[in-house]
């Protein structure tokens, strides 16, 4: 199995870990969002070679598309935060969580990426591969690390419907139903 989905390399993680090919497809729209802004840097250049032959006038070249920086930092904090874990304590064993994982990715027909006695990464697959979201579940010494994103390495996307939440709260609420037996 290739490992495209790995936490950091610390005793608690915090955030997820991604491939450069992920962290791209994790951030596109925000390169997206910058387009205009870096054509009118583009035409700015231009301008300093001499060789600007442009509509607008140099002083009004960046009014319209300044608006986008703003709008791509904004999309860059919230793609940023998405990689952090959810972190909650628990009271079962490891192999039980990665267990209630298995069951989880069974009924929610996921495709498993990695499997170990207390690493989780799955994948959901949709039938037109247009949103796809990765779900990681770490267990660590009576804490377990959760995080859903949508799936970087599929086409890039924003939003997940309410999909990343719903598939959270369901690994917690099946956890908790084990801890209370």
């Amino acid at each position: 199995m290739k490992k495209y989905h790995q936490p950091e390399c610390s005793c608690a993680p915090t955030r997820l870990k991604l491939t450069k090919l992920g962290y791209l497809g994790h951030y596109a729209f925000v390169f997206f969002v910058l387009f205009p802004f870096l054509l009118s840097i583009f035409s700015y250049i231009k301008f300093l070679n001499g060789n600007y032959d442009g509509l607008r006038p140099i002083r009004e070249m960046f009014d319209g598309t300044s608006i986008f920086v703003g709008i791509a930092f904004i999309l860059f904090l919230l793609q940023y935060k998405r990689l952090r874990f959810k972190i909650y304590s628990i009271s079962i064993s490891e192999e039980k969580v990665i267990e209630i994982c298995h069951k989880i990715a069974e009924v929610n027909e996921w495709k498993i990426k990695q499997s170990t006695k207390n690493v989780f990464v799955a994948s959901t697959e949709v039938p037109f591969d247009f949103i796809g979201e990765v779900i990681t579940v770490i267990v660590h010494h009576q804490k377990v690390y959760i995080n859903c994103i949508c799936d970087p390495y599929k086409r890039p996307n924003i939003t997940s419907f309410g999909y990343n939440r719903k598939y959270k709260q369901e690994i917690i609420r099946q956890i908790n139903n084990a801890t209370m037996e």
